[in-house]
């Protein structure tokens, strides 16, 4: 009898490491397991091995960008092949809500990250994730704070 799932399972696609930091901080708060990729190419690899719930994807990457990471995870088969993948970016004009949805992702999240819009993004995609705090993880500040001059969250 296979084993239950005890929480849904997310992959963040981003090659900024701190915004896979923030991201992996947000949803693990809301009750959904985290997972990483630097790139699209290590995406699709994760992703023809395990299963996830939704995808977080980042667009501009080195190696493989987001939106031909999408069309081969979409060409799976496997559950994650029909999960939900959302855009990550800053910059969300007409022709860029095209070219997400012509790759095959469901929708975006635009940055700055902000827990309410994953929040907002996670019920409209039928996850029960029920009332949380609204505050910025503590991690994700003291990473900000000790470390960096400029948040690409920001951009």
């Amino acid at each position: 009898q296979p084993k239950k799932k005890l929480k849904p399972v997310a992959l963040i696609v981003d090659d900024n490491r701190l915004n896979c930091v923030v991201l992996s901080q947000i949803i693990n708060k809301l009750g959904i397991e985290a997972v990483s990729a630097g790139n699209g190419a290590e995406a699709v690899e994760i992703c023809s091995k395990t299963d996830f719930d939704i995808i977080f994807m980042d667009l501009a990457m080195p190696i493989m960008d987001g939106y031909e990471a999408t069309r081969k995870i979409r060409k799976m088969r496997n559950q994650t092949a029909l999960s939900p993948i959302i855009a990550v970016s800053a910059n969300v004009e007409a022709e860029e809500n095209d070219k997400f949805f012509s790759s095959g992702m469901d929708d975006y999240l635009t940055k700055p990250i902000s827990m309410l819009k994953v929040q907002t993004l996670l019920r409209k995609h039928n996850f029960e994730i029920g009332d949380r705090s609204v505050e910025i993880p503590t991690v994700a500040v003291d990473i900000v704070q000790n470390k960096y001059k400029s948040w690409s969250l920001l951009d």
